[in-house]
């Protein structure tokens, strides 16, 4: 599926570091759990099967780039990875203010 990244978010992928605005192609569900989470948008009347999803060292390095608790959140819908759900903890302790 062809998306293009929102503003705001890079997607790291084996080959390449997409910026916003970039497109890329995705398998439909990594684009799926991408979108939902409001990193990138799919592109109107392009789709193909296909596309690499992001393996857990690509996802842990754009956990670890999110800048919210908010976008984090996003990013834990429906992950199931023990590495990723590690980093999104981790992360979320980090941009946690101290009380």
């Amino acid at each position: 599926m062809s998306v293009t990244v929102n503003p705001g978010f890079h997607v790291i992928t084996p080959d390449k570091t997409y910026q916003p605005g970039e497109s890329l192609e995705l398998d439909g569900k990594e684009a799926k759990r991408l979108s939902d989470a409001g990193i990138v948008t799919a592109v109107e009347g392009k789709g193909s099967e296909g596309g690499q999803p992001l393996n857990v060292t690509q996802t842990v390095e754009l956990v670890m780039a999110v800048q919210t608790i908010e976008e984090l959140d996003k990013l834990a819908e429906g992950e199931t990875r023990k590495g990723v759900q590690t980093s999104i903890e981790k992360r979320r302790a980090e941009l946690t203010p101290p009380e």
